[in-house]
C-alpha cells in the first residue's frame, strides 16, 4: 500500500493522500510509535453515569465532560463536580444545545437556541464549575449544531454562521459575547442537489473541531486556519480523495454514490483522519510536516449501528477497542473505550466507559 504524502510550497500547505492510503494495512507496531494510556475510568454512580465521553474542555488539568449532565473530572478520574440545570425556571435551560467549559474562567456555558427557549431568544447561560447559576446573555446568531460555536483559544468564541443562500461567515466574539471580527468565506451555505431525480437544497456546513491550542475550520475536503488580520481563511490541509470525493451536487440522502466524508482532528505535529468506507471504519494518523501516513487502523462497521465500538489498538501490551473523540490538545488525541469494552476488561457488567490518550512519539 502507498504511504504517500505531498507537501506544497505555499507556506506549509499539506496534501494528505487519503485515496492512496485507503487500502493500507493495520499498523501492528503502534505501541512503538505512540504512547497509548488510560487517562481515567470513572466510578459508576448516579451522578457520573456516562454512555460515552464528550469532552467539552480541558482546563487546568481538569476534564469537562458532558453526558446528560455537566461533569468535571480531575486527572485521576475523580468527579469533582456534576450537575444538571434542566427545567423551565430561572437559570434553567430546556435543552443544552451547545455546552463548553470556558477556557478563560473555568465556568460552564450552555447555548440554547430560540427554537427551544421559551423567550424565543438565543441565550447563553453561565454556570460556575460547581453548577451555580451566574447569569445569561443573548446573541443574535442561531447556531445549528455544536460544531459551529466553539472556544477560540482564551480570547473568546468562534462561530460559523450558515445563512440561507448567502456566504458562510466565521465570526469572533470576545469574552462578553460582543462580535469583534468577521471573515466572509467564499462558500455558499446552500447548494442545489439531485436526490432521486428531484432537485432540493442541501445545507453544506463547515465544522470547527476543537483543540486547546489551535482553531481551524474544515469545509468539505480542506482544513483552513482563520486569519482575522487578513479577513480570510488560509488553507492548511487538503484531503486527496480522487473518485471518492463527494461531488458538489450530491446529497448524503442519495445512497447511490460510493463516496467518503473524512473528519480531521489536529495536534501540532499530526493529523487524525477518520471515515467510513466499504462497511469499514478507518482511522489514520498523518505527519503534518510531510503528509506521510504514520499509522492506519480499520475495523468492520455495520451502518445500521448507531456508533462503532472502535479500532483495535494496544495499551500496556493488551489489545483494546478505542474510538477517537473530537477534541485534541497540542500533542494528544483522545479516545473512548465504551462500557462494553470496559466490562470485558474489568468483569463488571455495569462499568463506565474509559478515556484514553494517544500521543505519537
Amino acid at each position: 500500500a502507498s504511504c504517500s504524502g505531498d507537501k506544497q510550497a505555499n507556506d506549509g500547505f499539506i496534501v494528505l493522500d487519503i485515496v492512496g492510503n485507503m487500502d493500507a494495512d493495520n499498523t501492528d507496531n503502534f505501541d512503538e510509535i505512540a504512547d497509548v494510556k488510560m487517562m481515567f475510568h470513572p466510578e459508576l454512580t448516579d451522578s457520573t453515569q456516562i454512555g460515552g465521553f464528550s469532552i467539552r474542555g480541558i482546563i487546568d488539568n481538569h476534564f469537562y465532560v458532558y453526558y446528560n449532565r455537566m461533569m468535571i473530572f480531575n486527572q485521576d478520574g475523580k468527579c469533582i463536580s456534576s450537575f444538571s440545570r434542566s427545567g423551565g425556571g430561572p437559570g434553567e435551560y430546556y435543552a443544552p444545545w451547545i455546552k463548553w467549559g470556558v477556557p478563560y474562567n473555568g465556568n460552564w456555558m450552555v447555548y440554547e437556541p430560540f427554537i427551544l427557549n421559551k423567550e424565543r431568544k438565543n441565550v447563553i447561560f453561565s454556570y460556575s464549575a460547581s453548577g451555580a447559576f451566574i447569569g445569561n446573555d443573548t446573541i443574535k446568531q442561531f447556531y445549528l449544531n455544536r460544531d459551529l460555536l466553539v472556544p477560540y483559544k482564551k480570547e473568546g468564541w468562534l462561530g460559523a454562521v450558515v445563512p440561507t443562500d448567502k456566504n458562510i461567515r466565521i465570526e469572533k466574539y470576545d469574552t462578553a459575547w460582543n462580535l469583534t471580527d468577521t471573515i466572509v468565506t467564499p462558500f455558499i451555505a446552500n447548494e442545489i442537489v439531485s436526490v432521486r431525480k428531484s432537485k432540493i437544497k442541501w445545507v453544506v456546513q463547515p465544522s470547527l473541531p476543537t483543540s486547546t491550542g489551535q482553531s481551524y475550520i474544515q469545509y468539505k475536503d480542506t482544513v483552513y486556519a482563520p486569519d482575522f488580520a487578513a479577513s480570510k481563511l488560509t488553507p492548511k490541509i487538503a484531503l486527496k480523495l480522487g473518485e471518492y470525493r463527494t461531488p458538489d451536487n450530491y446529497c448524503p440522502y442519495d445512497s447511490t454514490g460510493d463516496y467518503i466524508d473524512p473528519k480531521v482532528y489536529l495536534t501540532t505535529r499530526h493529523a487524525l483522519v477518520t471515515y467510513n468506507h466499504s462497511d469499514e471504519c478507518v482511522v489514520q494518523f498523518y505527519d503534518r510536516n510531510n503528509g506521510k501516513l504514520v499509522a492506519s487502523f480499520r475495523t468492520p462497521y455495520d451502518p445500521k449501528e448507531i456508533a462503532y465500538r472502535g479500532v483495535m489498538m494496544k495499551c500496556d501490551g493488551e489489545e483494546i477497542k478505542l474510538r477517537p473523540l473530537d477534541y485534541t490538545t497540542d500533542d494528544t488525541f483522545f479516545f473512548n473505550a465504551d462500557s462494553e469494552t470496559m466490562s470485558e476488561i474489568t468483569g463488571d457488567m455495569e462499568a463506565n466507559p474509559a478515556m484514553y490518550s494517544v500521543k505519537l512519539k
